[in-house]
């Protein structure tokens, strides 16, 4: 399996445009009733993203790279991509 490492850098946003980039892209709980009904909301990326890795870092498998470079771009976020060859 071939993974690819993304890491990317929101400095250049404020934080209502962080908070948006980062509930489109992975998602967030939505809670309503005053916390008696909770919803799972899915980001765009769900799907793609194999694992998180600290804050501004995940892993994709690499054919789900295009993808992840046009959502990311949407919000002009830069972006380095590192290339995981793993071994069984």
């Amino acid at each position: 399996m071939d993974l690819t490492l993304v890491k990317y850098n929101t400095k250049h946003l404020n934080n209502k445009e962080k908070t948006n980039f980062s509930r489109e892209i992975f998602g967030y709980e939505d809670k309503s009733n005053k916390g008696q009904y909770t919803y799972k909301r899915k980001g765009s990326l769900t799907e793609h993203i194999h694992d998180k890795i600290g804050k501004s870092a995940f892993l994709i498998e690499t054919k789900n790279e295009k993808k992840v470079i046009r959502e990311m771009y949407k919000y002009r976020i830069p972006l380095t991509l590192i290339r995981l060859v793993l071994k069984e």
